[in-house]
């Protein structure tokens, strides 16, 4: 317990003992540092987890995790069957239990940390009560000479004064010299002056010929040690040695964070504008300490008037029992990668006590580098296995809100600052009865990135220790390395640009699509004026491939509950738009279809060709319902104004309504998505409402629900599909686990029914139509139909991520809306809510909160980064207008995947393999295109797949959904919606005699398009036989496939997962087994020279 206060003991040796860790640390060298819990126990006993099984003698210095629990944990004690301790594992840290109280035992910056000495005798086993166990670290010192009293819990009146004390020291606000003057520090003398030191000078500011010790020094620079220029050097000498002991930045020695003050630890940091250290460095014969100006070449350096303090005594080093104190100074800027970034590497006899680190990243993104380990190696030994760098400085979850994300400093750790736009961070450690004792050698180092050392970055270190040996080397702060690095790119960088300064939307949409075909994005707003008279506000919006937008005239003027969506509906390659909306004062067409004439010029349907239902329509989408190759259409009405229908496209290019599939409900305000629910390749629909409760509709309920087609347009609603009801919110689909099958995050109103509130957003996961909710976040509501949840890929990793918004001011009155930002940090097979880091640093301060809003994201300036793209409500920010609708460019969350290290964007490349396979059924001719991934698919969320099918006869487009076919830009663009975007590798459509066009792309899970595929011709004609191919039986047991001919032939059998990649080709005669992971697969199967495909679903033993 004395070595925790009485910093007159750190410099002696504790020799003959060892530091060691017990940790989580993945052992395959990955980054499953405790996520899964795989690795957080040694052993199972019964249905507990053996954390740690120590032999003694020793002690326990440090117990750290950042994932506590209410689990219990018991400490065995000597071979006794009963434990003498069992409390709650959150108890040790939680300030529940005596002696495990604050500040030795605390929770901050996300960290939850005990230094109360636990020592055993003969052994300590630790018994964890609980399922699962994550992050964890456990430090102890072997001490093989020492007699040990194993704990008892029981504290001697000296112990208690020990304890009183050092509380006493830790809790101070202004550490002085006072603390620490007891032992080989007392009676101090003090030396103190004031002086003027202009650059290119140096000055000794102490100077001694006789042996004693520094107990320690106090230097008041006022603010001229703070800026982007660290030329004030400390340097220190001790006995005539040929290096430095101390040659370092002082804004470094002192934990200063990017030229700012920061550090406030115990023993060294800076209060106010006075930097002091109580270390004490003992010597044997002189000693001198001196301030080092550097000249810059070209700068105006200031003179600098300086006072210090020095406290000394003439007791001098025992060279048996002490060390002489070291601290050394390292910048690398972009280490080698596959090397561990080294803190101190050095031989001899001593301890290590300290670690000061600034953290710069050298690319765009969140401090993924903070994922990397810390290594200690004693001796040649391998002794310590971190599991993260802020869990090595006691902190825990960098980068989300009230944990790692501020500068923040405690007696003997902390972080120095937390700077996610600028991706830098820093913290520092002291290690004073856990110090790390060697008697030989030491190495300590730390990872930079997740695995392999490989993410670039900037790192500056300051190791603290004390050695029998001299430095015999030491690395010169040079002009560049005395420089604080500024990213020329921030990460977040707040450029809003404004459509239109006059405009109030909310209760609307944006549409982003390329309208003109000039390979960049446009942009179409629509809604109503917030208040009285309510006017229309919106526009079309042409985008110059810079962000910069020009208004165009525009008959589509829908207002209030607006809905748009685009596709190519009469076939002739551009790209047309379906809206709905109020008539709002102010609105030219508040329904209809827009024809495109390919320079964005719109011209409306005429209602004839293109009927619609009454009036108030809130939903629409665009599909080919009945699989026939040809574009149809939705539009969903509001009860009892309006009805939904569905109208199918005729040969003659007419289209027919059907209000069949849905007469038997009623909705009012209906959202619609068009998906591939089942991933049978037919577009079922989603919708969100109101459903009357009386015949008037005077009061309601919330309705959620997937009605499935049956690929003829006739539709029925699921009765498995069990969610939360909810209505007048938003909802957006894609594949956030990568099964293969379509995820759903929901946000909106749904008290009365099964959801309890109107304040929470869900995310249900898709396996095999089963929904199971893996997410609930209750902060916010929407208040309002529209777009306000994004599922999608917003950091170009690969991976889908998320986001939300609307009003949060139960929890937050001071801000009443806000923005959430969730980015996808899952590492194995299963999601949960820990899989998702949360990025509260975007809310509010680069992405406005608001409600009554809709959301986009989309590169719009051409920069291959996703920007943000809103409207809506944003009430109460002095920093935003009313009413916003601005575009933020250059937007860029933070990269969350170590597999795709610069998060830039690469475009897809176009599928491989394309084939079509025509079949005769009865009278009618379906075929079946075909294709596999592209290759360079780099994550398997959220891949999908965008067919374009062109009838030659005719010239027109029959499937075409948002991209325009022909020249080098094919692909990069934003698809809205994923109506007619296939999960599966495959589809089969109905087609009429004739010769066809056809190619594919595929979508990645930002919702961008890649290369299409060359285009392949295909001719449908009566010389087509059947080929449907029966001469194999297909069937499945747990997870194995089997395959049996009816006749023995030589066969080939291709297996391709719901992304395109192979996973088996053989070749067998009569039967065929293979064992396959749960999900959905495509069988090829070949003989006598013929084809047949279909699917399997693996479903979980």
């Amino acid at each position: 317990m004395a070595q925790l206060s009485q910093i007159d003991l750190l410099p002696s040796y504790r020799s003959h003992t060892t530091v060691e860790q017990v940790s989580s640390y993945d052992r395959t060298g990955g980054n499953d540092d405790g996520f899964s819990g795989k690795y957080s126990y040694i052993r199972k006993e019964g249905d507990k987890l053996v954390l740690a099984d120590l032999s003694g003698p020793g002690v326990i210095n440090r117990i750290w995790t950042a994932t506590p629990t209410n689990d219990s944990i018991s400490f065995y004690f000597d071979g006794e069957k009963t434990p003498r301790i069992t409390m709650k594992f959150c108890e040790l840290f939680n300030q529940a239990k005596d002696p495990f109280m604050a500040p030795l035992a605390d929770h901050i910056l996300g960290g939850h940390f005990s230094y109360i000495p636990i020592p055993y005798q003969k052994s300590c086993k630790i018994l964890f009560h609980g399922r699962k166990i994550q992050f964890i670290q456990i430090q102890y010192r072997k001490m093989s000479q020492a007699d040990v009293e194993s704990y008892t819990g029981n504290f001697s009146i000296q112990d208690r004064l020990t304890l009183h004390h050092t509380k006493k020291v830790w809790t101070t606000n202004t550490p002085t010299i006072d603390l620490f003057t007891t032992g080989r520090s007392s009676n101090p003398s003090i030396h103190a002056e004031h002086f003027i030191l202009n650059a290119g000078q140096e000055k000794v500011f102490f100077d001694t010929k006789t042996g004693g010790r520094i107990v320690g020094f106090e230097i008041d620079g006022g603010e001229l040690f703070e800026g982007i220029h660290k030329d004030i050097i400390l340097s220190a000498h001790w006995d005539h040695e040929k290096f430095a002991a101390i040659h370092a930045p002082i804004a470094d020695f002192m934990g200063y964070a990017y030229g700012k003050r920061s550090m406030q630890s115990v023993v060294l940091g800076t209060v106010q504008s006075r930097n002091y250290c109580y270390l004490p460095m003992p010597f044997d014969e002189s000693a001198q300490l001196k301030l080092i100006y550097k000249k810059r070449d070209g700068a105006q350096q200031p003179p600098l008037s300086i006072s210090v303090k020095v406290y000394y005594n003439d007791v001098a080093r025992i060279p048996e029992e002490e060390g002489k104190f070291y601290a050394v100074w390292r910048r690398v800027i972009n280490p080698p990668s596959g090397c561990y970034y080294d803190f101190l590497k050095t031989k001899g006899k001593g301890h290590y006590v300290g670690t000061i680190l600034s953290a710069q990243g050298l690319r765009p993104g969140v401090t993924l580098f903070f994922e990397g380990d810390d290594i200690t190696e004693i001796d040649g030994k391998r002794t310590i296995n971190g599991t993260g760098t802020e869990d090595y400085f006691n902190g825990g979850w960098y980068n989300q809100k009230g944990r790692w994300d501020r500068a923040y400093s405690t007696p003997i750790h902390g972080s120095l600052e937390y700077n996610a736009a600028l991706y830098r961070t820093g913290g520092y450690r002291l290690f004073l009865a856990d110090k790390m004792s060697f008697e030989k050698s030491i190495r300590h180092a730390v990872e930079h990135g997740p695995v392999g050392n490989e993410f670039p970055v900037d790192y500056t270190s300051v190791a603290l220790f004390y050695n029998s040996e001299p430095l015999t080397e030491l690395m010169e702060p040079t002009a560049l390395l005395r420089e604080v690095y500024l990213p020329d790119n921030p990460f977040l960088r707040p450029d809003t640009r404004e459509f239109n300064t006059t405009m109030r939307p909310q209760h609307g949409d944006i549409l982003v699509f390329d309208c003109d075909d000039d390979h960049d994005l446009d942009v179409l707003l629509a809604g109503e004026q917030r208040d009285a008279p309510f006017l229309y506000q919106g526009g079309l919006f042409k985008n110059d491939g810079k962000g910069h937008f020009t208004q165009h005239n525009c008959p589509i003027t829908p207002g209030k509950m607006a809905t748009m969506n685009a596709a190519d509906i009469d076939g002739d390659g551009d790209i047309d738009v379906i809206f709905n909306g109020g008539a709002n004062t102010g609105c030219t067409y508040s329904n209809g279809i827009a024809l495109n004439n390919g320079q964005g010029v719109f011209t409306l349907g005429s209602t004839h060709q293109y009927p619609m239902p009454p009036a108030k329509i809130t939903g629409n989408g665009f599909a080919d319902f009945n699989n026939d190759g040809k574009m149809d259409y939705l539009c969903a009405g509001s009860y009892p104004d309006s009805y939904i229908a569905i109208y199918f496209q005729q040969a003659n290019g007419q289209f027919i309504e059907d209000k069949t599939a849905f007469s038997n409900y009623r909705f009012i305000n209906p959202q619609v998505q068009i998906i591939d629910y089942n991933n049978d390749g037919k577009m079922d629909v989603f919708i969100m409402a109101y459903t009357p409760s009386t015949p008037e509709g005077t009061s309601s309920q919330p309705f959620t629900g997937v009605f499935m087609n049956d690929g003829t347009g006739r539709f029925t609603l699921n009765p498995t599909f069990h969610i939360k009801q909810k209505c007048f919110g938003s909802a957006d689909w894609n594949d956030l686990d990568g099964n293969g099958w379509l995820d759903l995050i929901i946000h909106g109103e749904g008290k009365g029914s099964s959801e309890p509130n109107d304040w929470t957003t869900r995310i249900y996961q898709n396996d095999h139509e089963k929904m199971t909710e893996i997410f609930k976040y209750e902060r916010c509501r929407q208040f309002s139909m529209g777009g306000a949840t994004i599922l999608q890929d917003i950091d170009n990793d690969g991976d889908v991520d998320f986001l939300f918004g609307g009003y949060c001011d139960r929890l937050l009155p001071s801000r009443r809306q806000k923005t959430f930002v969730f980015v996808n940090n899952n590492r194995d097979e299963t999601l949960e809510y820990e899989d998702f880091n949360e990025q509260f640093f975007l809310s509010n301060q680069y992405l406005p909160g608001m409600s009554e809003q809709d959301f986009e994201i989309a590169d719009v300036d051409g920069d291959m980064k996703p920007d943000f793209i809103y409207q809506g409500f944003a009430e109460g920010y002095k920093d935003n207008p009313y009413h916003p609708n601005r575009v933020i460019a250059g937007w860029s969350p933070s990269p969350s995947h170590q597999s795709f290290k610069a998060h830039e964007f690469v475009p897809l490349e176009s599928p491989q393999n394309l084939n079509a396979t025509t079949t005769l059924h009865g009278r009618t001719y379906q075929v079946t295109f075909s294709w596999d991934a592209p290759n360079n698919i780099r994550h398997q969320q959220g891949i999908t797949y965008n067919l374009a099918l062109k009838d030659v006869n005719t010239g027109k487009w029959l499937y075409n959904p948002m991209a325009v076919i022909g020249g080098e830009h094919d692909g990069w663009r934003k698809i809205n919606q994923l109506g007619n975007l296939f999960l599966n590798k495959q589809i089969t459509l109905t087609l009429p005699l004739g010769t066809y066009e056809w190619t594919v792309q595929a979508i990645d899970a930002a919702r961008f398009g890649g290369k299409f595929a060359p285009i392949r011709r295909l001719q449908v004609s009566t010389n087509i036989k059947n080929h449907t191919y029966e001469a194999a039986q297909i069937t499945t047991s747990g997870q194995t496939l089997h395959i049996r001919m009816t006749s023995p032939t030589r066969t080939k059998v291709s297996i391709y997962n719901v992304f395109g990649q192979k996973v088996v080709e053989r070749m067998f005669s009569k039967t065929f087994q293979q064992r396959l992971i749960p999900g959905l697969y495509v069988l090829e199967i070949t003989s006598d020279k013929q084809t047949t495909r279909s699917k399997i679903i693996i479903k979980r033993n």
